[in-house]
């Protein structure tokens, strides 16, 4: 998995070649341990895009597989071997715009691939889904599986199989908002189904760091590092999940490790057979505690020890020694020219430098060795290490043959002198003769030890060329026994071919539809281009409207005014009324005071008559006639002046009447006019409001169906991505 930066990938096959691969400024290069060799090859890149994650493992075939995420934003996975040209397909494509992406891992089963990472949106980075890509062998699915609700550093989560392969993924998050809490899930093989999320109890209120491994025997063991809401301090907690691939596995009590005193984080776990080591980071370095009975209990932690240039090491192996014994996801070590795992000192990832293979011929460093020699020198290790003993052992083979070669003369004097004593004394002259012989060829025996000194390390020089040409010998039987599997798999290449052409032939019946739809988008979005332009017309229309309803409401404003006039008017007609009303009452008053003056003027006729009467009788008998017709005129003008009173109030209530009836009819023709008017123009804005309402339909069923279209073309391309990605695990996993 990719936890954290600088992290190194150790893959080791099944002959015990050892790859190292590794990230370096966005560059991913390795790094090549032939079998049986201390030093590693010059570092060469393996991809040649920006990488920003990655995640890699190693099949059983010895085929690396390896997931990344590239500077541009693709998801690529990319199979083979280093060195040669790897097959690869684009599996997805990100806007690192918008979208961060973090701890993307690999995970490889039997036929199947399984890919994790984290995503989260650059507007709110505080919430990342969990995302799970995964080939089942008849198709590619994505999926989102948990949430983690995190502050500006996302924790990491961790994944593992068990032996029936179910996916076993432990992560934190703080759905409180406050405290982070441990979430377990399961991943059932049979079913591609997860299930749900399962918070893991009596771990510390706040854990927001945890790591977890499922063993040979299918126990899932879990490290965290938390914090007590108590008191605040830090604690590392070991909790067991008993055979996992059962499915009413439990938690165990959780075990309280360790209370450092100071900060902690990182925890990590690895197992070697039975025994379990459990490390975790302090201030001072790593501190280490070790399980050999299945984690029931713990040894008191110790500090790690390590020497030189330390990393994060993920070791996966197939070599037939590690198999079933050896699980170390993630381990600190040494990962410079050579490779060393801490706390696993009697394993070496590496086989270590033996002197005795320096005496046969493979003492001497080949070019890359010496290149590596020279890089620990720069970095401080030229007084110890593995470079130093071999330039140790190295000079000790070298005194050792002139040792022997030194030896051999002294023992050749005295053979030679012992000779000499036992000749007899006559023979003074040949002793001198032998003696100088003797001399001569101790002479030609020095020379002799030099040119063997020098012969050895000549054939030491031609020992080491001919171990380079026997590593090229056998990469070349390699390569001619992968032709001859090429040419034995021909039979299937060309039913793969036969499939390829059938899934060529699929993809350009869908490229086919996809351009089917790119010309029907095209003629939807014409379509929309012109109800775009007939909706401005409309628009300018109900402008128009609009502005001729507000004339309107001008005109109503009008004619409200001129109703206040009319009432007005109508106010000023019945106070008419009431005056002439008065004035017929002053009428009838006045005829009344009228009446009474008569009376009261013939009542005093009447008494001037009566008292001229009783002067004279004969007198009124001659003025009574005249009395009678002057009482018949003013009763006939009394008459007269009642029938002239009611014609009169009959004409004014019929000049009132009349008032009323045109004021009536004028306000009626304008209410009736008006309302025509209102009328028209509200049944012309219904029509024209339907008629939009018509044209908006349509254009919204248009847009509906464009944005259809736009879907389906989508849907096409991913069904086309699909098929590609297919098309690449089935030969993969075919082959």
């Amino acid at each position: 998995m990719s936890f954290v930066r600088g992290q190194h990938y150790l893959l080791k096959t099944k002959s015990g070649e050892v790859w190292v691969i590794y990230l370096e400024n966005q560059t991913l290069l390795y790094k090549y341990f032939p079998p049986g060799r201390h030093y590693a090859t010059s570092p060469a890149t393996l991809v040649d895009l920006p990488v920003l994650e990655y995640s890699t493992v190693i099949d059983s075939s010895d085929n690396i597989h390896l997931v990344c995420i590239t500077k541009s934003g693709e998801l690529k996975y990319f199979v083979g071997k280093p060195g040669s040209a790897m097959n690869s397909t684009v599996l997805a494509e990100f806007d690192l715009k918008a979208q961060k992406l973090k701890h993307i891992t690999l995970l490889l089963t039997a036929k199947r691939v399984h890919i994790f990472h984290l995503i989260t949106s650059t507007v709110n980075s505080f919430i990342w889904a969990v995302m799970h890509s995964f080939w089942n062998g008849r198709e590619w699915k994505d999926q989102q599986i948990g949430e983690i609700i995190a502050g500006k550093k996302v924790p990491p989560y961790t994944v593992d199989k068990d032996s029936r392969e179910n996916i076993h993924l432990i992560f934190t998050s703080a759905h409180g908002g406050k405290f982070f809490e441990a979430q377990y899930k399961k991943f059932n093989k049979l079913y591609d189904l997860w299930s749900h999320t399962e918070r893991i109890n009596n771990l510390p209120e706040n854990t927001p760091e945890v790591f977890s491994l499922v063993d040979r025997n299918d126990n899932l063991h879990l490290m965290t590092c938390g914090f007590s809401a108590v008191d605040n301090k830090v604690k590392i907690c070991y909790c067991l999940r008993k055979e996992v691939s059962r499915n009413s596995s439990s938690w165990e009590p959780v075990i309280t490790i360790h209370r450092p005193a100071q900060a902690a984080a990182w925890p990590l776990l690895s197992c070697r057979d039975n025994t379990i080591y459990g490390l975790w980071r302090e201030q001072s370095g790593y501190m280490f505690s070790r399980s050999e009975d299945g984690g029931l209990s713990w040894s008191y932690p110790a500090p790690v020890n390590l020497a030189g240039k330390s990393a994060l090491l993920s070791y996966n192996s197939n070599y037939p020694p590690d198999a079933g014994r050896i699980k170390i996801p993630l381990f600190p070590g040494m990962a410079g020219s050579t490779v060393n795992l801490a706390l696993f000192e009697d394993y070496q990832v590496v086989p270590p430098f033996s002197p005795e293979r320096s005496s046969l011929g493979g003492g001497s460093l080949p070019e890359v060795g010496r290149a590596a020699q020279e890089e620990n020198y720069t970095a401080g290790k030229n007084s110890s290490g593995p470079e130093a003993d071999l330039e140790v052992e190295d000079s000790l083979v070298r005194e050792d043959i002139k040792t022997e070669t030194a030896n051999e003369i002294p023992a050749a004097v005295s053979n030679s002198g012992e000779a000499a004593t036992n000749t007899q004394p006559g023979g003074a002259e040949s002793v001198l003769k032998e003696k100088t012989e003797i001399e001569a060829q101790l002479e030609d025996l020095k020379i002799d030890s030099q040119l063997v000194c020098q012969a050895v390390e000549e054939i030491e020089g031609k020992l080491n060329n001919l171990e380079q040409g026997l590593v090229a010998v056998q990469q070349a039987i390699e390569r001619i026994k992968e032709q001859q599997d090429e040419v034995r798999a021909d039979e299937k290449i060309t039913r793969l071919d036969s499939e390829l052409q059938d899934v060529k032939n699929s993809q350009a019946g869908i490229e086919r539809s996809v351009n089917d739809l790119t010309k029907k988008n095209k003629s939807a979005k014409d379509t929309l281009a012109e109800l775009e332009k007939t909706r401005t017309v409309l628009s300018g229309e109900i402008a128009f409207l609009s502005t001729r309803v507000k004339d309107l409401q001008k005109t109503s404003e009008t004619l409200a005014k001129q109703q206040d006039e009319a009432g007005q008017l109508i106010g000023k007609l019945s106070s008419y009324q009431k005056r002439i009303e008065g004035d017929i009452d002053k009428i009838s008053i006045t005829s009344g005071a009228i009446a009474t003056v008569i009376e009261r003027d013939i009542k005093e006729k009447i008494e001037s008559l009566g008292k001229e009467m009783l002067d004279s009788r004969q007198r009124s008998e001659e003025t009574a006639g005249q009395f009678n017709e002057e009482v018949k005129g003013l009763r006939d003008e009394l008459l007269r002046l009642a029938e002239a009173q009611e014609e009169m109030q009959n004409n004014l209530v019929l000049s009132i009447q009349e008032l009323r009836r045109e004021f009536t009819t004028a306000q009626g023709a304008s209410n009736g006019k008006l309302e025509e008017q209102l009328q028209e123009i509200i049944d012309g804005v219904r029509e024209n409001a339907s008629h939009m309402a018509f044209l908006e339909a349509d254009q919204k069923a248009f847009q509906e169906k464009a944005a259809g279209l736009e879907k389906e073309q989508e849907y096409m391309q991913e069904e086309l991505q699909r098929l590609k990605n297919r098309g690449f695990f089935e030969r993969l996993f075919s082959g």
